[in-house]
């Protein structure tokens, strides 16, 4: 995973407080647009492949970010990742740790975006299938 570039920020997902509140925000100041809306999250689009993810909660927060990678092997990144003795947990192709400041954090291949079902439990704010 050393040898991988990163691309860019492939989305960032935010706990809010009122999600009608920030989705409006998000569209109507900054031009982001509805990808995806449910009771239980609303994916906006930010720009080329980017997207932003929002989740109810009482206690608004950053969820977590995701980076795009070039080169980018989840098999590799868990490997790297977990002889750095973190705690990483897996779903599907997205490999997620905290970062130095205890952020989760998940990177993406760069060739493809996210935006079928979020890989967190809304209910739980816990990775829907965890390596613990």
């Amino acid at each position: 995973m050393s040898e991988s570039t990163i691309h860019g920020i492939n989305h960032v997902a935010l706990r809010v407080s009122d999600m009608a509140t920030s989705r409006d925000f998000y569209v109507e100041l900054l031009g982001a647009t509805v990808l995806r809306e449910t009771e239980r999250f609303i994916f906006l689009r930010a720009g080329g492949a980017d997207f932003l993810a929002l989740f109810p909660s009482d206690e608004p927060h950053i969820e977590h970010y995701c980076f795009t990678v070039e080169d980018y092997e989840p098999d590799d990144a868990q490997r790297c990742l977990e002889e750095l003795g973190l705690t990483v947990h897996r779903r599907e192709d997205r490999v997620f740790a905290r970062d130095a400041d205890g952020a989760w954090s998940s990177c993406r291949a760069s060739d493809r975006t996210t935006t079928s079902s979020p890989p967190w439990d809304v209910r739980t704010s816990r990775p829907v299938s965890s390596v613990e």
